[in-house]
């Protein structure tokens, strides 16, 4: 038994349900649009460290919220149906049938972000300050081109929010360099080549 399997055994008397395969989470899917009970899905993966690290502390949950539907799926048991899946593990919230939020991964895994994610990052954030019309909420227009970029949701508004705290000094650097590239006229996309530029600032640091 891996710890994964040995994780779920812990829940004995909580509102926890395993999916056991692509048909089963198909009828659990089914059952939380139509009962619009308030559920959320954690999918994981017996290889998955993390997984097995916070598995207990969901299993707990359960517990304490009887009325919440909570549901494990195991990526690997439930392939056809979590096919879009990124991350292990990552939870998707239900209410009144729809899905309401998602948070991807967790602890260190979730917080560290790829140099690629970082990139695109500051592209959203580039392309969202030069868009001609205002939109009514910034963020969400960064949010909404990063994703686009990274051609998946890999990460939360509000997660988008607090790395740019983060990277506010290196954003406004790189814009810098990026507004003498345009000044310039420099020929191919604009934003490689100040990055490119940028790169070699830091290098020689």
């Amino acid at each position: 038994m891996d710890n994964t399997e040995a994780a779920k055994q812990i829940n004995l008397h909580g509102n926890l349900i395993t999916a056991s395969n692509d048909e089963n989470l198909t009828n659990i899917f089914h059952q939380i649009r139509t009962s619009k009970s308030p559920a959320v899905i954690n999918f994981g993966a017996s290889w998955c460290r993390v997984c097995a690290e916070i598995l207990p502390s969901f299993n707990q949950l359960s517990n304490k919220f009887p009325k919440l539907s909570f549901v494990y799926a195991d990526i690997d048991e439930c392939p056809e149906t979590t096919q879009h899946i990124r991350y292990t593990p990552t939870f998707h919230f239900y209410r009144d049938g729809e899905r309401v939020d998602a948070m991807f991964g967790a602890g260190q895994e979730r917080m560290n972000w790829s140099e690629n994610e970082e990139e695109n990052l500051a592209r959203a954030w580039v392309a969202a300050l030069e868009d001609p019309i205002t939109p009514p909420n910034f963020w969400v227009k960064v949010g909404n081109v990063f994703h686009d970029l990274m051609g998946y949701q890999s990460r939360s508004f509000d997660e988008i929010c607090a790395k740019f705290r983060d990277m506010r000094v290196k954003c406004l650097e790189f814009n810098g360099i990026y507004n003498f590239v345009i000044n310039n006229a420099h020929e191919g996309d604009m934003v490689a080549v100040a990055m490119h530029q940028y790169e070699d600032t830091k290098h020689t640091v």
